[in-house]
């Protein structure tokens, strides 16, 4: 499709805008936009508002799954010989599969 000679090239409206406008003999027409972003549902109909998968499950079984997703990764970082990060009154330290905790403050010490 030819560009008019006051269209820069690269038309922002780009050429199915144009094309668009064109067809009803209009070239400077814009598309219809109640027709291009009409969705598939009446515009009556009320549409379901999202919920959260916290909301359909309840908060505490969230809480009880993560817990124990939670529970299970540490144990998967122990049975490889790695620390696990945890914190307490005292502060932030590291947790090592035989028991031993180091806290963070030690730890900067000791370097």
């Amino acid at each position: 499709m030819a560009t008019e000679a006051n269209d820069p090239p690269g038309n922002s409206r780009g050429d199915a805008a144009a094309e668009a406008g064109a067809a009803d003999g209009r070239p400077d027409a814009q598309p219809d936009t109640e027709s291009d972003f009409a969705s598939d549902a009446d515009e009556t109909e009320a549409r379901p508002v999202p919920v959260s998968l916290i909301d359909r499950i309840g908060r505490e079984r969230a809480h009880e799954l993560m817990a124990e997703a939670v529970r299970q990764a540490v144990a998967r970082q122990h049975a490889a010989g790695l620390p696990t990060a945890h914190g307490d009154g005292k502060g932030v330290y590291l947790l090592y599969p035989d028991g031993r905790k180091v806290y963070l403050d030690e730890e900067a010490k000791e370097r």
